[in-house]
């Protein structure tokens, strides 16, 4: 895709080289002695505050809290440890490439095989996690740069039209991964990250709830929910700025999924939903009947604690059309979003087909034409109620 995947790859180089590292640590004694260098117990702190390493002369943990015990002197920044040892150590260089090529398998099995394997990751979570966040962002910025291409070749039936459409599925498949293991743990990183700006068209949940597809907003939602309690306002401000039903319905998913998620929440949640429910029609907004419907969804299920749609098994359903019954699937599968083990999804992942082009153009054509700017959406989006 153009422009965009440069950025991509080099947000891939910064993960790959960060697990060569700490996976040289894990198998060479030799390495760990040399960063030891004559202590112990070295403790880490990794950037972002994501979690924290200790190292000794048998092995290395990893973990999301600081480790008790006193370690041999003050913890340190993992940063300035390993870059200083990894570029001036003909040991560590060695460790390094010894780990490249099983580095370079998990983080391509992880984002982009067909078949994927979440549990072996699993160690380096505390570590990986932002920098995993930070290849979704750069994915997101690719798919934007791309989208109005595979549209033209799409709408004109150019011969690169099933090519490029592939990709974009593809691409948005692994955003859909990044997303799925960066946020599972919901970590203290995510909630100072989104803190650290101001929102405007951003949510934890949008950029994968605009592809509309059921098994891309299941994953939204919950990586809405692991954000946590910490962003409800925030949610809250977009659903009141929201003048497109997909902002509006983004939010109520992302705030039902947080619901969901921490019971403690709910009661003022089902307040404040009703409260900006009773403003709708004030509000001007297209289709103001499909995000009525979605809040009534979401008000069901916050006070029910579970959903009567039946669940759809067309994953590549429209989340938010409402279906004959008039109800809106994405409800349909937030209690299993928030609550299912991350190892529920792996399975999923192991065993899906490969892409079909029909199903990917249809996906993708259904959602993006005629190609809108985020900022109006057309009606044609959304099914009327």
């Amino acid at each position: 895709m153009a422009h965009g995947p440069a950025d991509v790859v080099g947000a891939l180089g910064k993960l790959e080289l960060e697990l060569c590292t700490a996976m040289a640590l894990g198998s060479s004694g030799a390495f760990r002695s040399e960063v030891l260098s004559g202590r112990a117990v070295l403790d880490l702190e990794f950037s972002h505050q994501s979690g924290w390493m200790r190292l000794t002369a048998g092995d290395i943990l990893l973990s999301r809290k600081k480790f008790g015990g006193v370690g041999d002197g003050r913890p340190q920044r993992y940063v300035d440890v390993l870059d200083e040892a990894a570029v001036s150590s003909p040991t560590a260089i060695a460790a390094q490439i010894e780990a490249l090529s099983d580095a370079r398998r998990v983080v391509r099995g992880l984002l982009f095989a067909e078949k994927c394997d979440f549990d072996v990751v699993t160690r380096w979570l505390p570590m990986i996690e932002p920098l995993v966040y930070a290849v979704g962002t750069r994915i997101v910025v690719a798919l934007d740069h791309a989208r109005k291409r595979v549209i033209d070749a799409c709408v004109t039936r150019q011969p690169e039209a099933d090519s490029l459409v592939l990709e974009y599925g593809r691409s948005v498949e692994a955003l859909r991964r990044s997303m799925l293991v960066a946020t599972d743990a919901g970590a203290d990183w995510l909630k100072g990250m989104a803190e650290s700006f101001a929102w405007s068209r951003w949510t934890p949940s949008f950029s994968l709830s605009r592809e509309r597809d059921l098994r891309s907003v299941e994953i939204a939602v919950r990586a809405a929910s692991r954000f946590g309690p910490s962003v409800v306002d925030r949610y809250f401000d977009a659903l009141r700025r929201a003048t497109h039903p997909l902002y509006a319905l983004d939010a109520i998913a992302g705030l039902t999924a947080i619901g969901f998620r921490y019971a403690e929440e709910r009661k003022a949640l089902v307040r404040s939903l009703e409260s900006e429910l009773a403003g709708l029609p004030e509000k001007r907004i297209a289709t103001p009947e499909m995000v009525a419907a979605g809040f009534g969804e979401a008000l069901r299920l916050l006070t029910v604690g579970s959903s009567d749609i039946a669940q759809s098994r067309h994953r590549r359903g429209d989340a938010f059309n409402l279906d004959a019954a008039g109800r809106m699937p994405v409800f349909s599968v937030i209690a299993q979003a928030v609550h299912s083990p991350i190892r529920d999804y792996a399975v999923g992942a192991k065993t899906a087909r490969r892409p079909s082009t029909r199903r990917e153009r249809e996906t993708f054509l259904r959602t993006w034409v005629p190609y809108p700017d985020l900022a109006t959406l057309p009606d044609s989006s959304f099914g009327r109620a």
